[in-house]
C-alpha cells in the first residue's frame, strides 16, 4: 500500500482506561495485511496519528 492519508473515526473506549478505539476500514486493513487483534504502533507526527503494524518476528513475513 502506498503512503496515503486517510481519515478515521476515533472513539473513547468509555471504560475509564483512556484508551482510544480507531475504526479502520476493511480495505485499509486488507491493504496493510492486518487482521482483527493485530497490534499497532501509534505515533503522533505533527497533527497526524501514524499507525504502523507491530510484526512479531516469529510470524515471518
Amino acid at each position: 500500500m502506498s503512503d496515503t492519508n486517510r481519515t478515521a473515526v476515533c472513539h473513547d473506549a468509555d471504560d475509564g482506561s483512556g484508551d482510544l478505539i480507531v475504526e479502520i476500514p476493511p480495505e485499509v486493513l486488507e491493504a496493510m495485511g492486518l487482521w482483527l487483534g493485530d497490534k499497532l504502533n501509534l505515533e503522533l507526527v505533527g497533527k497526524d496519528l501514524v499507525l504502523t503494524p507491530i510484526r512479531d518476528s516469529s510470524q515471518g513475513s
